[in-house]
């Protein structure tokens, strides 16, 4: 079956479609040839007739053959035709034998004709079929390796062995491309980290110098709502510089990291971490499948990372005394985590841009909701470490539907 699904692939795809029109170049080719053969062939032998019998004859019309037997004692309707060198006189008997003999000729002649057409269009399929396999199999290197790229992965390269071609020149051309890639890739990352690394150590200093005189009451009180206001402003730095460094770091998360991990079990020490916010509001959390254990494999911490994003963003970007649906369940080798809330209205537009970083959408942002804006980020940064799909989409009446699907463990 498998052989059989390649076969029809390789039939229908680049190699089939490029050895079909070389086949069929050939073979029109050869029917036209064969067509001029079969013109001058029919004329000459119409003219060879017409000389003999002194006369314009068909050969494609329909005769009986007399009896040989009989032509030795024809005697009757004798047709002189003068040539140079002498008379010569013939039978309509004769003539029509002739003209039999003709037609029986260009009759053999089309059908050993069309034999010879049907096997060379044979040979021209095989040959153009096998000529085409070397073009064909470089191409299908190049276009599996370009699969296989990702903005996570670009250390592969083609390497494609080779006379100096073309499509050689192409693999050349990609691999030289993947190259910088990868280059920008490695130094926007390590920019990144260095930069939220060497942040971090002047915003603690600000920080503790804050709150150092705020607990020892050695701020007038005229002053306290100033320095509140600057350490709220220095803990959304800090948590802003933390989200980078996550995000750096979630780009390169190695196999070995990963191990089995309970998400059912994550879910519901997320949801306990969450539940005092979620009170404060007047939430009201609706559970489902996550009673029953379900394993992925995954790194432990970082997916907790994730589930507490998603449910946090469904506690800060919701309405006062609203809900929050949890729905985890296994469909096939799949684990869906799928979270909703009651908060704003998004259209389908808004919602596509909400995984980008600093997107808050624009009713949470003029509503003062208080978040980084990489929540979402993060999460699908860490979705794509982890092969996994992040999908946000509208809810069915209001607010969002948050959806994670994983691949669950093969035992």
């Amino acid at each position: 079956m498998r052989v059989g699904a390649r076969l029809g692939r390789a039939f229908w795809g680049f190699r089939g479609k490029l050895a079909l029109s070389i086949a069929a170049t050939f073979i029109v080719l050869g029917a036209c040839l064969v067509a001029v053969q079969v013109a001058i062939l029919s004329q000459s032998i119409a003219s060879t007739i017409d000389v003999s019998i002194g006369g314009p004859v068909d050969v494609e019309a329909p005769v009986v053959l007399p009896d040989p037997a009989s032509l030795k004692d024809t005697v009757e309707c004798v047709t002189t035709v003068e040539t140079s060198d002498c008379l010569v006189e013939v039978s309509d008997e004769t003539s029509s034998y002739g003209r039999l003999v003709a037609a029986d000729v260009m009759d053999r002649y089309m059908m050993w004709t069309l034999v010879l057409l049907v096997v060379f269009a044979v040979v021209s399929a095989a040959l153009s079929w096998r000529l085409t396999r070397s073009p064909a199999r470089k191409i299908s290197d190049v276009a599996q390796l370009a699969e296989q790229i990702s903005e996570r992965d670009l250390s592969q390269r083609i390497a494609l062995a080779g006379p100096r071609d073309e499509i050689t020149r192409l693999a050349d051309q990609v691999d030289t491309m993947l190259a910088r890639l990868e280059g920008a890739f490695a130094s926007q990352e390590q920019f990144v980290a260095n930069a939220s690394h060497e942040l971090r150590t002047p915003i603690t200093s600000v920080r503790a110098a804050l709150e150092a005189p705020l607990t020892q009451g050695r701020v007038p009180p005229d002053l306290q709502p100033y320095v509140h206001r600057a350490l709220r402003s220095v803990r959304r730095m800090d948590d802003l510089i933390a989200a980078l460094l996550l995000i750096a770091r979630s780009r390169h998360l190695d196999a070995d990291q990963r191990s089995r991990v309970d998400l059912a079990m994550c879910v519901r020490d997320e949801l306990e971490a969450i539940q005092v916010l979620a009170q404060a509001r007047g939430l009201r959390v609706e559970c489902s499948g996550i009673e029953d254990s379900v394993f992925v494999e995954v790194s432990a911490g970082v997916i907790a990372i994730a589930v507490g994003n998603i449910l946090r963003n469904a506690v800060q970007h919701n309405r006062d005394d609203g809900w929050i649906s949890v729905d985890l369940r296994v469909l096939g080798d799949r684990v869906v985590l799928a979270v909703g809330n009651s908060g704003p209205v998004y259209s389908a537009d808004e919602v596509t841009g909400l995984t980008e970083a600093f997107n808050r959408g624009g009713q949470t942002r003029l509503a003062g909701t208080p978040g980084t804006g990489l929540g979402l980020t993060i999460v699908e940064s860490i979705a794509a470490a982890h092969d996994a799909v992040l999908v946000v989409e509208p809810g069915y009446v209001d607010g969002l539907v948050v959806r994670l699907t994983l691949q669950a463990c093969s035992s």
